[in-house]
């Protein structure tokens, strides 16, 4: 039969090249059959002399040398399939090596058990060869129709590469000695407050290190106050039901750069209706934009308003940095030092040779929060490109308040100027280099021109601000067009009703319209496509808060039940940590994937929900080790020295401490800015 055949040609190539004809059996076409049925003949003799006779050798034995079959049941049967590695070099006379095809807008890999005796450079005289074969069966299939060269087709071998990066470096050891540090802090200072010994003593050592004590800075994430502004409660439901959609979101994105034995049946499933809504995940960022924004600018000006002093613009900036720089400088030693030395995959060489070397190389501009600006190519905690631009925000927040104070319209006239100078720049980016909203367009333009780029990103976070002004006018009684506007919510039921349609009906056409965009690419040019690329990340947050308002002024009770509730409070506290950590574990899974995967909806789900636990798990244990200190340090010290005597105890949001007896909500933005930096 035909099946039979084919089958018998791969086994005839044998097992130098033997997959190679199969590897590709969902992509077959006569003349890619043919075209590698010739290379597989004429192959043997090109190869080393070891090489040509262990395949002649099995050539003439496979058919009665069981020990051969381990070859072929190790070598992967379809594109993606990587085989297995680990039982295919447990036998000394095999030698894996990965097949990997380039200059495709998906990976393409396949595992290729064969004779020790040949090494990857034998298996070099295939590629030119291969490109074309390749080339011809990729026709007809979408994005992957492509032209592959000679060089777009290589052959490695991952037990060399890998045993190649696994080293113990200096970093390694000073990664080690880092965390032994802290994890040593926090235990001494656990054991001293356990047994009194804190009370006997007050020196400046005892302080420091009681800010450590892991007992009480883990029971303080989960302490409950009773004292909170009910009416900002809300936020600590969106911040976690976004951070899930931010999961969900890169759980997709991640899998779609493994290595998928589906990979043509997900060109139809990113064309369904309801994955709209992984597409339109990018649209948590410009929520966590809004927060932050709204969040940074009301509660500086309630406490410029309530102390009645300067904007402390230094304080605020090295508070700032110091709050968030322990955690991220841990994740980047796990991530450069600790995870490469873990893996074993096919693919990890990819882990260790690029995406670890890159963080080697361009650290401190994540340190330095410009890694928004890095090169394109750069794979260093790439998730971090918000934290870069939260930051560069961060910066212009108490300039925006100074003028504010100064003149009150000239803030606002600021602000709208700022939007729409950044539109503009947007809506200019957009034509000359011809972006697209659609996932089926995207290039390395769309995230290195637009996507990353701070001026095309803070819209939402400038809207966030100006509301934020509006707000604390509200909340002080003073007769403005919006205090008027908001008794009018407060008291009509029609137009709280009128509010919550109008606005999630837009929402839900601005996320399912992602849906027309990617099935129909071809069909939005021009105007549409860029108002939509430019427009829909403001329009996003302006009707969320539309959504919202009602519940900040004490009327939503739906929304306040749902998003207020204090079982969101505890992982409201801990988001920062789940957003780095989850990412770092998503790549380290993928890259070190031993078998391929498959990228279906129950597949995914499971995926998701387990990233999304072993984010909050992680960042629940890391946060008290790293995070909470920070806190408490900055409480003890800097902020003493800055204010000259004891702070006053205020009322405010949820944050983050080192003792639940500073679960009381403060307004004060030193504490409350850390829980909205992303």
């Amino acid at each position: 039969t035909q099946s039979t055949w084919d089958f018998m040609t791969c086994v005839r190539g044998l097992l130098l090249f033997c997959f190679l004809c199969s590897g590709f059996c969902k992509l077959q076409t006569a003349s890619f059959l043919m075209e590698t049925i010739n290379i597989l003949q004429g192959s043997i003799s090109n190869t080393s002399v070891q090489c040509s006779d262990k395949v002649r050798y099995a050539l003439n034995k496979f058919m009665t040398d069981s020990s051969m079959s381990g070859i072929i049941s190790h070598t992967g049967r379809g594109m993606n399939d990587l085989g297995n590695m680990d039982k295919c070099n447990k036998d000394k006379s095999n030698r894996y090596i990965l097949l990997e095809l380039y200059n495709l807008p998906a990976r393409i890999g396949i595992g290729i058990c064969g004779p020790k005796e040949c090494t990857e450079n034998d298996y070099l005289i295939l590629r030119a060869p291969l490109a074309k074969a390749i080339t011809e069966a990729l026709k007809g299939n979408g994005p992957l129709s492509v032209n592959l060269t000679e060089n777009d087709v290589l052959f490695l071998d991952p037990g060399e590469n890998n045993a190649r990066y696994s080293v113990y470096s200096i970093g390694f050891y000073c990664s080690l000695i880092f965390f032994f540090i802290i994890i040593l802090l926090s235990a001494s200072a656990s054991i001293m407050n356990y047994s009194s010994l804190s009370q006997e003593k007050n020196d400046l050592f005892t302080r420091i290190l009681k800010c450590f004590d892991y007992r009480k800075n883990i029971s303080s994430i989960f302490a409950i106050s009773g004292n909170e502004d009910k009416d900002l409660k809300i936020f600590n439901g969106l911040r976690v039901v976004c951070m899930a959609w931010v999961i969900l979101g890169h759980t997709f994105y991640v899998a779609r750069g493994g290595y998928l034995k589906n990979l043509l049946e997900v060109l139809d499933l990113l064309q369904v209706f309801w994955f709209s809504y992984i597409y339109s995940s990018t649209f948590s960022v410009d929520v966590f934009f809004f927060l932050s924004g709204f969040l940074a600018v009301y509660l500086l000006v309630k406490q410029c308003h309530q102390t009645k002093k300067n904007i402390p613009f230094v304080y605020l900036y090295l508070h700032r940095v110091i709050r968030i720089l322990p955690l991220y400088i841990a994740v980047l030693l796990i991530f450069c030092f600790i995870f490469p030395l873990m893996g074993n995959g096919p693919g990890f060489y990819n882990y260790q040779g690029k995406v670890s070397n890159d963080c080697k190389k361009y650290w401190h501009y994540n340190l330095l929060f410009i890694n928004n600006f890095a090169p394109i190519d750069v794979d260093c905690l790439g998730h971090t490109w918000y934290l870069a631009n939260d930051m560069q925000f961060f910066i212009l927040t108490p300039i925006l308040v100074y003028i504010y104070e100064k003149r009150r319209y000239m803030g606002y006239l600021v602000i709208l100027l700022m939007n729409i100078v950044c539109l503009s720049i947007g809506v200019y980016l957009a034509f000359k280099y011809k972006l697209s909203a659609s996932y089926m367009k995207y290039t390395d333009d769309y995230f290195d021109l637009y996507y990353y780029r701070p001026y095309n990103r803070i819209s939402p976070y400038l809207i966030g601000a100006l509301i934020a002004f509006l707000y604390v006018e509200y909340k002080e009684g003073k007769n403005t067009f919006f205090s008027r506007a908001s008794k009018v919510i407060q008291e009509n039921s029609f137009v709280r009703w009128l509010m919550y349609v109008s606005s999630a009906t837009v929402l839900f056409l601005l996320i399912h319209a992602m849906y027309w965009l990617n099935k129909y690419p071809d069909s939005w040019t021009g105007w549409p496509d860029v108002f939509y690329l430019i427009f829909s990340k403001p329009l996003f947050a302006i009707f969320l808060f539309v959504l919202i308002y009602p519940a900040m002024l004490g009327r939503g009770s739906a929304i306040q039940a749902i998003f207020g509730n204090n079982f969101f409070t505890p992982f409201a506290r801990v988001t920062f940590g789940t957003y780095l950590l989850h990412y770092v574990v998503m790549i380290f899974l993928a890259l070190d994937d031993k078998n391929g995967s498959v990228m279906e909806y129950n597949e995914m789900i499971v995926k998701f929900f387990g990233l999304l636990i072993i984010g909050y798990l992680l960042s629940i244990l890391l946060s008290p080790l790293l995070e909470s200190p920070v806190i408490a340090l900055d409480r003890e010290f800097l902020r003493k020295v800055r204010a000259g005597k004891p702070e006053k105890k205020e009322v405010g949001l949820v944050k983050d401490s080192s003792t639940p007896e500073y679960h009381k909500l403060t307004l004060n933005v030193f504490e409350e800015k850390k829980d909205n930096q992303y």
